[in-house]
């Protein structure tokens, strides 16, 4: 996202600069929270063992329905995600 907001700051630019996106992706973080709650397209990165509110073996999540949720398969196990990630935006976008 560009220009000189802080998102930190400034949650509601923040999710203003978000809603004109196409897609969100991210790791687990307040990026996503903000996201999720405005019901933009978001892809979740998911760390192994996931966080709570990200469940076992769903690629969705029942709090965000526009998020689509991408698993690692073993601990620091980025690779596959990224690959799975990339595969799906060539297809997709």
């Amino acid at each position: 996202m560009g220009g000189d907001a802080d998102p930190l700051a400034d949650l509601d630019n923040q999710a203003a600069q978000m809603a004109e996106l196409d897609l969100v992706i991210s790791f687990d973080n307040a990026t996503v929270q903000i996201a999720g709650a405005i019901g933009k397209k978001t892809w979740v990165l998911v760390s192994a063992p996931p966080f709570w509110m990200y469940v076992l073996d769903k690629h969705d999540s029942p709090w965000y329905p526009a998020a689509r949720l991408f698993r690692q398969t073993e601990a620091d196990g980025w690779v596959g995600v990224i690959d799975d990630v990339r595969d799906n935006l060539l297809r997709d976008y």
